[in-house]
């Protein structure tokens, strides 16, 4: 850059008139030389802040260097967790399916066991009212209504009871 800003054929025409006031201040030979001394001296310091044996690069270097093993150390700890994570889930998800299958098992296997008990369904009514027949004379005796019967009814003790008197006068 000083070169081409500091040569001197391209540099500035001592008899122009500068276009830009700015430039203006570099019109004349003594401050051409000065500043061009000055660009000069700030590009050799920015040439020895790059070069690759300054300090302040290599702790550039040795922070890049940290951080990038850390990176991949980091980078390779997520990796692992991430197949941990895989294999859980490709778990899960035969789990999942598994179980689905056995719910949908279980409700076909429901159907067929109540459909094979259909022909118990008359038995059943059946039996549930000879239980509340039963049902109804035990409450009557346990609460004391039936003091003296035994338990029957007004109808069975009177059948009963003609059936004893048959018997009796039958002699």
């Amino acid at each position: 850059v000083s070169e081409m800003v500091c040569d001197e054929e391209g540099f500035f025409d001592e008899h122009a008139q500068p276009k830009h006031k700015s430039r203006a201040l570099l019109a004349t030979e003594t401050k051409q030389s000065e500043t061009c001394d000055n660009i000069k001296q700030l590009i050799d310091e920015i040439k020895a802040d790059t070069d690759l044996a300054s300090k302040q690069i290599q702790c550039f270097a040795s922070e890049c260097m940290i951080s990038k093993s850390l990176e991949a150390y980091k980078f390779k700890a997520l990796q692992n967790k991430f197949f941990d994570y895989n294999q859980t889930l490709t778990s899960y998800r035969a789990s999942v399916e598994t179980f689905n299958n056995a719910v949908a098992d279980k409700f076909l296997k429901k159907a067929a066991a109540e459909e094979a008990f259909e022909a118990f369904h008359p038995l059943k009514a059946d039996a549930t009212a000879k239980f509340h027949k039963d049902l109804e004379v035990y409450m009557s005796f346990a609460s004391g209504a039936a003091e003296g019967s035994c338990g029957l009814t007004d109808c069975e003790m009177s059948a009963v009871c003609a059936f004893e008197m048959q018997y009796k006068f039958s002699d």
